[in-house]
């Protein structure tokens, strides 16, 4: 996909949400916290959790801003990708979206140390001619034992069109080195596509997290 037409509103070519750092930092930690917290005190996994759930909120994976550009709209992607306007075509038949592509990836990667990370989801979907539709995205990372450590969704209206959005996060230093994945699933008004886990390292030099995408 090439992304050179979008406003260059950010580092990653997308305009910053309104959706609060903060608020979201905190379930990321909060859901870190808690898994740990319950892997440490097997006798009561509810105070475990409790316990590790507000030590995560305050040490926790560390969420950024959430960005999102339209690198083309859909008269724009119908004109210019002949699957595109494959999909397109099916959407105007049967009156319903169709989700044509998804890929995830960090962004960038490598990072240089003590970088923020971005979690990148692009996709691109047609739908009926002036029809905006809900569009949902999910983001999860897990550790090395496929425990869950972050889940987010985030829901728009949209009109079809090619799309990057992208969640930025930084890695606490409580962290463990070692191999992770990372996860992205989107829904257009019931067409789903999942991207599947996708591996990344952690590694610390100098003291300083290196985040390297493995495939």
């Amino acid at each position: 996909m090439l992304f050179g037409c979008a406003t260059d509103y950010g580092p990653y070519g997308g305009q910053p949400s309104s959706t609060t750092a903060g608020a979201q930092g905190a379930l990321i930690g909060g859901a870190l916290g808690a898994a740990l917290g319950a892997a440490i005190d097997s006798d009561d996994r509810g105070t475990g959790a409790l316990i590790g759930g507000l030590l995560g909120a305050a040490l926790g994976w560390v969420i950024g801003q959430y960005y999102v550009a339209q690198v083309r709209n859909q008269q724009q992607l119908v004109s210019q990708d002949p699957q595109a306007q494959m999909y397109y075509q099916q959407a105007v038949q049967q009156q319903r979206p169709q989700l044509i592509d998804l890929n995830a990836q960090l962004n960038p990667s490598p990072v240089r140390p003590g970088s923020t990370v971005g979690l990148a989801a692009d996709y691109t979907f047609v739908t009926p001619p002036g029809q905006e539709v809900p569009v949902s995205e999910e983001r999860r990372i897990y550790d090395a034992q496929r425990n869950l450590l972050y889940n987010d969704v985030k829901q728009s209206v949209r009109e079809g069109g090619e799309y990057r959005t992208v969640q930025e996060f930084k890695v606490p230093a409580q962290a463990q080195e070692g191999k992770y994945y990372y996860q992205v699933a989107v829904d257009v008004a019931g067409q789903k596509r999942d991207s599947g886990q996708r591996e990344f390292l952690l590694a610390k030099v100098d003291g300083q997290w290196v985040v390297i995408a493995l495939k």
